[in-house]
């Protein structure tokens, strides 16, 4: 089965479903191991994502009709880098706050800078939204509930009188 581009929304939509369970279940299997220091618990992901990237580059083309080409590059490097700096705060806000703040507050400013991002960022990752008015709506919208979720006990405590 090739999947492109061009596939049905629905693939893609699919595949995104696919890739928040993912996202939403890694951190949460962290509480399954409470005495594993954090940057352990982050560097044996760390492994895990390698091993499990290289075995997926591998096997790749037999699932599709081309080749991976399998090197090392500066920005990818880079990338990584930054994906273990965000898991490592992660699992070091996770028992602060707990798992529901932490994704919250960590989903909700991932996609504020993915937005920033696209929409100020290179011109290779450019796209200008179709309404400035509508983006920034949306974004206020995410940085309230981020603020909400963040107060939610004290909101709590006001609208229950305890």
């Amino acid at each position: 089965m090739v999947v492109e581009p061009s596939t049905s929304v629905g693939v893609g939509f699919v595949l995104a479903i696919m890739s928040a369970v993912g996202n939403g279940t890694f951190a949460a299997l962290s509480k399954l191991c409470p005495d594993v220091h954090p940057v352990h618990f982050n560097m044996l992901l760390s492994i895990g994502t390698l091993v499990s990237s290289f075995v997926f580059a591998l096997l790749y083309p037999v699932f599709n009709d081309e080749d991976v080409d399998v090197r090392l590059d500066f920005v990818a490097c880079l990338s990584g880098s930054l994906f273990v700096m965000a898991n490592t705060f992660a699992f070091f806000a996770i028992p602060r706050i707990g798992i529901a703040l932490a994704q919250g507050t960590w989903g909700g400013v991932a996609l504020t800078v993915s937005f920033v991002w696209g929409t100020y960022g290179p011109k290779d990752i450019l796209k200008v939204p179709k309404s400035f008015g509508g983006a920034y709506g949306g974004i206020v919208m995410i940085l309230v509930g981020i603020v909400g979720l963040a107060q939610s006990e004290a909101l709590a405590r006001l609208l229950l009188g305890g």
